[in-house]
């Protein structure tokens, strides 16, 4: 009993008392700090306030982790001994856990660098669509085109597209058609296609290339990137009534057939 009250009356006691009580504040005053900053951000899924719950609840573990040391040292604790037993188990842990830590690294420097947040229509690894969802670990995507979720591991993102609207259609039109005349006809449809809902704009950048049976005229087309495969498909219908309305057929790969005098042999290009 006197042994107890002495070391309750002692230095030691008193100074772990008091690092055990500046641990306890730090932390509530963290929770609070968190609390602060999501009510200043509704959405919760938004990656600021997924990295700042996880940064926070990081610091509160390194604040008990360091309470604790500095008690066990003040109280001559020896910790060399557990300090090694840890190590082992984390390494024993590193190698367990290595994909999820990667995936973790890898969702950090997303953040940092800010590649894209919830609502971006970007590409990753091919995959083209809207970011829904992510996290330090995952990151989930509508796809444009058939709108199936696919999530994506952090460390398999090789490479980040950002979106940003812009699509073209290469129309290819025959040789025999005056080339001024399908100038201003497609310059003219492209100020039509810019009234075309969720178009932005829309120009005519002229011929793209000569191809073996046609000439290639680019259209470039400004949108969403959401939009893209909707305002792709309106786009593409107005075009083919403004060929029909104008009687311009599309050129198809044709073979030519070429028989001799004596009609014994062919030869085809």
């Amino acid at each position: 009993m006197e042994n107890l009250l002495k070391y309750l009356l002692s230095k030691d006691f008193i100074s772990s008392c008091i690092i055990f009580v500046v641990v306890v504040i730090s932390c509530i005053l963290l929770g609070k700090k968190k609390k602060k900053i999501t009510k200043k951000i509704e959405d919760l899924k938004d990656p600021k306030v997924i990295m700042t719950r996880r940064l926070i609840l990081a610091g509160r573990v390194l604040i008990f982790i360091i309470g604790f040391v500095i008690i066990c040292q003040i109280n001559g604790i020896n910790l060399m001994s557990l300090v090694a037993g840890l190590g082992i188990v984390g390494a024993v842990v590193g190698l367990a856990f290595q994909d999820y830590l990667k995936d973790i690294i890898m969702g950090f420097h997303l953040l940092s660098d800010r590649f894209f947040s919830v609502g971006d229509c970007v590409e990753i690894n091919g995959q083209e669509g809207v970011v829904v969802a992510f996290s330090l670990t995952t990151t989930k995507i509508d796809l444009l085109y058939d709108h199936s979720i696919v999530t994506i591991c952090n460390r398999n993102i090789s490479m980040v597209k950002k979106q940003n609207g812009i699509f073209y259609i290469d129309l290819p039109l025959p040789y025999d058609e005056d080339g001024e005349k399908i100038h201003t006809l497609l310059a003219e449809t492209c100020k039509k296609l810019s009234k075309v809902k969720d178009v932005k704009k829309c120009e005519f950048f002229g011929t793209q290339e000569f191809d073996s049976s046609s000439i290639l005229y680019r259209i470039a087309v400004f949108c969403n990137g959401s939009k893209k495969p909707g305002v792709r498909r309106a786009v593409l219908f107005e075009l083919q009534k403004t060929l029909k309305d104008e009687d311009i057929a599309i050129p198809f790969n044709q073979l030519d057939v070429h028989i001799d005098n004596e009609g014994e042999t062919a030869r085809s290009k």
